[in-house]
């Protein structure tokens, strides 16, 4: 890998890892889930409740002369628990820690966090062997700074 690439790697910036951050530094979220909050799939051994993100979507406004605005990640934050209370609670947390949340995380500049939407599910884990869990998923718009500060 030349130094460029080495370089761009060295400075690439992750609104997810950020609200991940931001969950794990706040004492109510870290009471619930530790650091049991993982991309996109969550290890065979993870422990409930446990919290899974993803990126849905990306929106950048570009003129002629390029990039123009903030981009706005789309992302998902899914809470997984025994029981659909406990879900409903433990999200409730979340929304009540993110939305609204505007600083910097590390060196990502959150502009601006607001949840759009909630939805309840209940998911099988593990193959049919195992009870069915419950999820509740926040939608997310996350405004942030995709350059250097």
């Amino acid at each position: 890998m030349g130094q460029v690439s080495k370089r761009i790697l060295n400075t690439m910036k992750s609104p997810e890892a950020a609200i991940r951050n931001v969950l794990i530094a706040n004492d109510e979220a870290r009471k619930l889930f530790g650091e049991r909050i993982y991309p996109v799939i969550a290890p065979m051994s993870a422990v409930y409740p446990f919290v899974l993100y993803k990126r849905t979507g990306i929106q950048r406004e570009s003129t002629i002369n390029g990039p123009m605005g903030t981009p706005t990640v789309n992302l998902d934050i899914t809470v997984i628990d025994a029981t659909y209370e406990s879900a409903r609670l433990a999200a409730d947390t979340i929304r009540h820690i993110l939305d609204q949340y505007a600083g910097f995380v590390g060196d990502v500049f959150l502009q601006q966090v607001a949840v759009q939407n909630e939805a309840d599910d209940f998911v099988q884990l593990g193959g049919s062997e195992m009870p069915p869990s419950y999820s509740v998923t926040l939608s997310l718009d996350v405004l942030w700074m995709e350059t250097e500060r």
